[in-house]
């Protein structure tokens, strides 16, 4: 085994939040095909759930008390949801022909996302946590509108075989 292919040394700060929930600590290839990321969702969106009830249920107040750090793993979700929404945007996935998996999936990103924002908003005036929002708001926003578009081409193309 090389050194290349060793785990990293385990971090030994004092972030128990943070350590915690960081189940996917080897940084993605920035080349690697969206099926692949795919494939890890699982882990991530866990992940993220965990971020989220752990955010709510610390009743962080914003005023008397820093926020707990940014896990790297809700910077890769905005990663992979911003890759999704670009394949829809881009049509070379469209709504109507999509599994029910896939939509499933979509509609729950969009669910989770906007607990994601509704939680990190607790912290808004913390310059970390207030670049993430506008990140993350903007991709659900894309979202959002991608929906709308292909949901009125779906009423448009029922209307139109009646």
């Amino acid at each position: 085994m090389t050194d290349q292919d060793q785990p990293p040394p385990p971090d030994t700060t004092n972030n128990n939040e943070t350590t915690k929930l960081e189940t996917n600590n080897e940084p993605e290839p920035e080349n690697e095909p969206s099926s692949t990321i795919a494939s890890q969702d699982g882990k991530l969106y866990d992940t993220i759930d965990q971020f989220i009830s752990m955010l709510g249920s610390n009743d962080h107040q914003p005023d008397s008390c820093s926020p707990p750090e940014i896990i790297d793993s809700v910077k890769n979700y905005a990663d992979l949801y911003d890759v999704k929404i670009v394949e829809y945007e881009t049509g070379s996935k469209k709504w109507i022909h999509l599994e029910e998996n896939e939509s499933d999936s979509f509609i729950e990103s969009v669910d989770r996302t906007a607990k994601l924002l509704k939680s990190l908003s607790t912290f808004h005036a913390d310059e970390n946590y207030a670049v993430l929002i506008n990140r993350v708001s903007g991709i659900q926003q894309r979202a959002m509108s991608f929906m709308e578009v292909e949901f009125k081409s779906i009423l448009d193309d029922f209307t139109t075989s009646n």
